[in-house]
């Protein structure tokens, strides 16, 4: 047996499935805003939306296939077939292929689930937290804080604009010491 045939196969590279999805969860789409049609041959105005970018509008010629009937207002798909090198971008609509509207953005929920969780169960940061949260200072309360904010705002310190905000920075800084605090219990 030869030492190829004792080998196992090599599996291809995971990474370029990641960047695939990744890719996918972008937005790109357009909306139709203007046709000039001659027979099956158009020049259509579109607004394009790409990913977060702000939407931007941009002509583009196009043979519109059988079965096709653009009208303005119609959401597209596009490809972006600009040269290296170029100063003009074009763009080209992919007919038979449905507008990708892109994944929601997750929440701040979904994003401390997924990255602080990861964070507070690392046993180094368990440790500073014990040694943290038996030093706590009173500039490091949240309370502390309130109260002061409560003498300005009676003495006229500061606006009632001022007070909200910094009332909810405070409310927010108490959540994510809850939740610190909720992370160092963890088994």
């Amino acid at each position: 047996m030869s030492p190829s045939e004792e080998r196992p196969p090599i599996a291809p590279a995971p990474l370029l499935g990641g960047l695939r999805a990744l890719w996918k969860a972008d937005a790109r789409w357009a909306k139709i805003l203007e046709i000039k049609r001659t027979g099956r041959v158009a020049q259509i105005r579109l607004e394009v939306h790409e990913a977060d970018l702000p939407p931007f509008e941009q002509w583009t010629r196009t043979f519109i296939p059988f079965g096709q009937t653009p009208e303005v207002g119609d959401d597209v798909y596009w490809v972006d077939k600009t040269q290296s090198g170029s100063t003009f971008r074009a763009i080209a609509i992919r007919w038979r292929r449905a507008p990708n509207y892109g994944s929601a953005q997750p929440s701040n929920e979904e994003l401390q689930r997924t990255y602080l969780a990861p964070f507070t169960s690392n046993p180094v940061f368990a440790a500073a937290q014990e040694r943290a949260g038996a030093t706590l200072s009173a500039e490091d309360d949240p309370a502390v804080h309130r109260g002061r904010l409560e003498r300005r705002r009676a003495a006229g310190q500061v606006t009632e604009a001022q007070y909200a905000e910094r009332l909810a920075e405070l409310d927010a800084w108490e959540r994510g010491l809850e939740q610190v605090q909720r992370a160092g219990r963890r088994p």
